[in-house]
Formats: structure tokens, sequence, C-alpha cells
């Protein structure tokens, strides 16, 4: 079953996850891009909703070399919720592209329902 993220309508917070590179055999220099995608179906276009790269900024990321794990920050300010739709339920999922591969590696141990909800204060 998926984790479900909770996110208030205009939440300005980075998104954080964390990344197993030995899973991969990888370290962070074989990173070539990460994506942080959000859409309502599988089958729809990357940025339906939301498209996060490491490429354009939109992500950051530190690693730690001990043990091969990455902290990915995901940038999402408070002006980027004119795509979605307050109490539904979207698709998400954080892959990444190394060095040499095609295209970004989806054999992730999980993806994400993201739900939007209402935020309390109108004017603020």
């Amino acid at each position: 079953m998926a984790t479900t993220i909770i996110r208030k309508l205009g939440e300005f917070k980075d998104l954080v996850f964390t990344v197993d590179l030995s899973l991969y055999g990888k370290t962070d220099a074989d990173i070539e891009d990460i994506f942080f995608s959000v859409k309502v179906s599988e089958t729809d276009n990357d940025d339906s909703v939301l498209l996060k790269k490491y490429s354009n900024g939109g992500i950051v990321f530190t690693s730690n070399a001990a043990n091969n794990v990455l902290t990915v920050n995901v940038s999402w300010s408070n002006t980027e919720y004119d795509t979605v739709c307050v109490n539904q339920t979207y698709l998400a999922g954080l892959f990444v592209k190394f060095t040499g591969d095609p295209v970004a590696d989806e054999n992730v141990n999980q993806t994400f329902n993201l739900k939007i909800i209402q935020d309390f204060l109108r004017d603020n």
C-alpha cells in the first residue's frame, strides 16, 4: 500500500525523501538527474500536475557517503498550486536517472499518493 503525503494548499516547505543508492550499486557521482512527478493517472504526461527536476533546480540533494544514502529535497512554493484540486488524491513518484542510462530508473521501492487539503487562512 502506498504512503499518502498530505499537503495543505499553499504549503511552501520542501518535500523530503531518502534514497538508498546502495540498492542500485551507485553513488551520488552517478546521478544525472532526479525527477519528482505528480499526476492523476500513471498514463498522464509527467508534467500534467507537477514535475520537478534536479537538472533545473527544482530538486537538491545531500549525500551521506558513509552509507550511500541521499536526502532529496523537492521544492514546492506556495504559488505552485494552480494545477491541483483540493481533496483530490494524486499519484507521485521520485525517480533517479543515472549517467549512461537512457531513462530514469523506475524500479523504486515506493510511489506515493498525494492529497492536497484546504488551508485555513485565506488572506495570509
